[in-house]
């Protein structure tokens, strides 16, 4: 996908929040497995590919916002997916790193907050459009925000946090 960016194969019109799951998150994703199996230089590295992917996919898909048309109407809860990048980072970080909170995360905890209350924002838009088939979009970043959200809870140390999760 990078080469076909570089080259100019892709319109920015055809440029959606889609593209952040297999590229971003599932570079995250592999992360988290190559720690798993003990390759930590690796998942690093993989953490690094996922965090590059994710700056150039939210250039590309804000600038495509800024000047194109919005999202077609049954694409508009995908903008759920921007969620993903950030909170499956944050986890292959935690991973790499003894579930420590450290700088890194306290970042991705900020990113993810402000997009949490993006999402707030849109919950009209979602509400405007009726369910459609783009509602499976809801179930990775959910998931994958939830699972940081008690990750990064579970690091602050606040007193009977057991009670939140």
């Amino acid at each position: 996908m990078l080469t076909n960016l570089f080259r100019g194969d892709v319109p920015l019109a055809a440029v959606h929040p889609g593209y952040f799951l297999p590229y971003a998150a599932g570079a995250s994703i592999t992360s988290i497995a190559l720690d798993g199996i003990g390759a930590r230089t690796a998942a690093l590295t993989a953490v690094g590919a996922g965090l590059f992917l994710w700056v150039v996919l939210s250039a590309l898909f804000f600038t495509r916002l800024a000047a194109q048309e919005a999202l077609p109407a049954a694409a508009t809860p995908l903008l759920s997916v921007l969620l993903a990048s950030p909170a499956t980072a944050g986890i292959a970080w935690f991973a790499a790193h003894e579930n420590r909170i450290d700088p890194i995360i306290d970042a991705l905890a900020g990113v993810i907050l402000l997009l949490i209350l993006v999402q707030v924002h849109l919950l009209p838009d979602y509400r405007r459009v009726g369910f459609t088939l783009g509602f499976w979009a809801f179930a990775f970043p959910i998931a994958s925000t939830t699972n940081f959200g008690m990750r990064w809870l579970n690091g602050l140390h606040i007193a009977d946090i057991e009670a939140w999760a």
